[in-house]
């Protein structure tokens, strides 16, 4: 069974979530954030890491943000209640978060989420293992093998993007998007996320846990072309 690590200050609630879901997965839990980072240090080959937004010190988002630096393949789910949805909207970028669920959770719900975060953290291992044969163990080789690769990606998404007339009153579904382009939902969280930490493009969140992608028309010409010349280039 893969690991999945569920954090929340709430003792009731760690306990039920892992009485309803040891017998799917290998649970660990931690009741804080710092004994989360703890455990992830001690155990990394966490497949799934689940935090609540609202924890005493760091917040849910700043929690998997450091994890994510810690286990980049990991895959992050935020749990939150209502009124903290549009907090949580942020961890798409700062926690680079996988999906966000609000309370209560069914659990036939949160096993099917986990199962998808799963499935999700097998393809970024094969990802990894495909880069140690084709580009070695070298960190700088490995980045600029991605960097080489994303960059026609993201001249391709900004193409896209502006031929659907996306904006942030009409965007798009980024898992249209994918379908359209042939990319994962794995990578095209992960080609997206320096054009969304730019400030080019906007996320909006979809009521499962999906996002929607809006550009910034004042900056995509001089961002295209910019992209354009280097590709040509």
């Amino acid at each position: 069974m893969e690991k999945i690590l569920i954090i929340d200050d709430e003792p009731r609630v760690l306990e039920a979530f892992k009485r309803h879901l040891m017998d799917e997965f290998d649970v660990l839990t931690g009741s804080s954030t710092e004994e989360g980072l703890e455990i992830i240090k001690a155990h990394k080959d966490i497949a799934v890491i689940l935090s609540d937004y609202r924890m005493p010190g760091r917040d849910g988002i700043e929690f998997l943000a450091e994890a994510s630096q810690i286990l980049p393949d990991s895959i992050r789910i935020m749990i939150t209640g209502f009124a903290d949805v549009d907090n949580a909207m942020k961890a798409v970028n700062e926690g680079r978060v996988f999906k966000f669920l609000t309370k209560p959770v069914a659990i036939k719900r949160l096993i099917e989420i986990i199962q998808e975060g799963i499935n999700e953290y097998r393809i970024n291992q094969t990802r990894d293992k495909i880069l140690d044969k084709t580009v070695g163990h070298d960190a700088q080789k490995v980045q600029e093998f991605l960097q080489r690769k994303w960059q026609t990606l993201h001249y391709e998404i900004i193409n896209c993007l502006r031929k659907k007339e996306s904006s942030y009153a009409s965007p798009v579904d980024s898992s249209v998007l994918g379908d359209e382009l042939n990319i994962t939902p794995s990578y095209i969280r992960g080609i997206i996320r320096p054009l969304i930490e730019s400030g080019l493009v906007g996320v909006r969140m979809g009521r499962r846990g999906g996002y929607y992608l809006a550009v910034d028309q004042d900056l995509l010409d001089n961002y295209e072309k910019q992209l354009g010349s280097d590709i040509q280039g």
